[in-house]
């Protein structure tokens, strides 16, 4: 069984502190008491003590100093502090002296006590420098501006900008950190858990960040490793060809999608820099730009909201240098914009004709030539890429697809797949399955 020691002035508290849990249950045994300090060295110089619980103020010889001479003559030895406020320059003080927790005295109860308990003894029979988080959760104190010191000054660190919580220590100054709450971190050591806290930062914080939030909720389990399929890869690929033309800037629904998938994408912000000034240089001979403008305009932006604002103005400012808001080419973008936001739904030629205010003829006439395709084949194609998506990704009947794409009537939806594929909907879904379980 493991040893250990009480030391506090207050005999009626050691009484209480050896009745508060049945510590044989912890395969702890308490071998001895001590009043101050002084009698506690004397203790340790003649038994064997695993783990000291020590109060920090007592008479003589200071806690703080009794600390240091523990850590020098006993440094195998694991030491909880009892204080009776919450000063926590004083418990920092501890911590960096070789105190391994703490609890004040006004919290004491058979719960704080068992779990600070189970902290060291999952310590010690870790690998030596390898603390362990014992705790299901935990929460951890970000610094957004890490020069910031004072303000995390009563905090743990962890490591750079890092810093652990007090369990009940939430009050604190909210400017420059955030609060980051984390679930599944049962039994991992703290250089694993700040291994995790990093790569949240770099690969959701990012992208969850908000001005107006300051708590953030995360489960370790949820963190899987960042692996890119060739997919993934292929997508990013034409993304940023999607950013080499124009057409993001005129498709609103495009646009919007392409905003939409990046964060599901994961891609890092050195990534996001790259991308953007794709889309720099298609917007910079309109707005009569420099490449130094692209840097000078975004080093300052920190995560991905502030990022897609900056596009969204970018955008807004090019829009009307391309084309004019009376020309056929703007009037045409706004239908193909609208279709491609509703070709699920039943799109009339009366209703785009009065979002564009053209004739019938105009329109159809303009349509042609700057897609390629007449206004219903144009719906069409894009009703069908969604079928066959659909087709590959579930196992629905064909029925509930021609629904799910606008096609009420089976017998039509498969005469129109037919003519769009060279395939029925069933062999597309076969000859798509062979394809994929020859990958």
């Amino acid at each position: 069984m493991l040893k250990a020691l009480i030391v506090d002035d207050e005999k009626l508290f050691r009484i209480e502190l050896k009745k508060l849990i049945d510590w044989s249950e912890y395969q702890i045994e308490i071998v001895g008491e001590a009043e101050n300090g002084r009698a506690a060295i004397q203790f340790l110089s003649q038994h064997e003590v695993d783990i000291i619980i020590s109060d920090l103020s007592m008479p003589g010889l200071s806690g703080i100093e009794f600390l240091k001479t523990v850590r020098k003559q006993f440094p195998k030895v694991h030491i909880v502090v009892i204080t009776m406020h919450k000063n926590f320059e004083f418990i920092q003080q501890a911590m960096r002296i070789g105190a391994v927790d703490y609890i004040t005295k006004t919290q004491i109860e058979k719960e704080n006590l068992g779990v600070i308990i189970q902290n060291i003894i999952k310590r010690l029979s870790n690998v030596p420098g390898e603390e362990c988080c014992v705790t299901d959760r935990i929460s951890v104190v970000l610094e957004l501006v890490p020069e910031t010191l004072s303000v995390t000054s009563e905090f743990r660190k962890l490591s750079e900008g890092i810093w652990l919580v007090p369990s009940d220590m939430y009050d604190f100054p909210q400017q420059n950190v955030i609060l980051l709450r984390i679930s599944g971190a049962l039994g991992m050591t703290f250089r694993q858990l700040t291994a995790c806290v990093q790569e949240y930062v770099n690969r959701h914080l990012f992208y969850d960040f908000m001005p107006e939030k300051f708590i953030y909720d995360f489960n370790i389990s949820k963190l899987n490793p960042c692996i890119i399929s060739p997919y993934t890869i292929s997508r990013r690929d034409e993304i940023a060809s999607f950013f080499m033309e124009a057409d993001w800037l005129l498709d609103s629904s495009l646009y919007k999608k392409l905003m939409d998938e990046i964060p599901d994408m994961q891609m890092t912000k050195e990534e996001i820099i790259v991308l953007f000034y794709q889309a720099f240089l298609t917007c910079m001979p309109y707005l009569n730009l420099k490449p130094t403008d692209y840097f000078n305009g975004t080093q300052k932006l920190a995560w991905w909201y502030q990022w897609r604002s900056w596009l969204d103005d970018l955008r807004s400012r090019t829009i009307p240098y391309i084309y004019p808001e009376d020309s056929p080419k703007y009037a045409i973008q706004k239908a193909i914009s609208y279709i491609n936001e509703h070709y699920l739904e039943d799109i009339s030629l009366t209703h785009l004709l009065n979002i564009t205010a053209m004739s019938k003829s105009r329109f159809c006439y303009y349509f042609r030539i700057i897609t390629g395709k007449s206004f219903v084949d144009y719906i069409k194609q894009l009703r069908i890429e969604y079928a066959k998506k659909l087709l590959m990704e579930t196992d629905q009947p064909i029925a509930w697809v021609a629904e799910q794409v606008g096609y009420p009537n089976e017998r039509y939806f498969r005469r129109v797949f037919r003519e769009c594929t060279s395939y029925s909907p069933i062999q597309f879904r076969l000859h798509k399955c062979k394809q994929i379980s020859r990958q």
